[in-house]
């Protein structure tokens, strides 16, 4: 190349760094009184280790029409803890959504607040931590309603 000495140029983008919402609740047809029971199936339990079942967790945006922001699948922990990671572009104020199928379809009472980087968010301490007080009392904590 005619004299020019060849320059290597590397470029590193700096990437966003993934949220983590950490959620508390229990299922009314697997709570115990203490934790949750594991799920069963035909072969017996469901899912290994220390996990309970799995759970829908969606974030609704916080004006109407609510649209859906993030929906994932997650594994709901014997102690009622889940952790889910979110892209760090999700910075708003968001509804907790929680689906089961064998439970009642759970709001948060009000959006919760995106914009740190780790969102905790508990089920379990008062039923005004749902939409409309929509939680059982059971041995002091609060759970998600079983439907049948």
């Amino acid at each position: 190349m005619n004299g020019i000495e060849p320059v290597l140029v590397t470029l590193t983008q700096q990437g966003l760094q993934e949220k983590q919402l950490n959620l508390t609740l229990f299922l009314e047809g697997l709570f115990n009184g203490s934790a949750m029971n594991k799920a069963q199936n035909e072969n017996g339990d469901q899912f290994a280790d220390n996990i309970a079942d799995e759970i829908q967790v969606e974030l609704h945006e916080a004006t109407v029409p609510y649209l859906i922001a993030e929906g994932h699948i997650l594994l709901l922990r014997n102690d009622g803890t889940a952790q889910l990671s979110v892209p760090a572009s999700l910075n708003m104020d968001y509804f907790i959504v929680i689906k089961h199928r064998n439970s009642l379809e759970t709001w948060s009472t009000i959006p919760a607040s995106f914009n740190s980087t780790t969102i905790g968010y508990n089920f379990t301490n008062a039923a005004s931590q749902a939409f409309g007080d929509n939680l059982k009392q059971i041995s002091g904590v609060f759970v998600i309603y079983e439907v049948m």
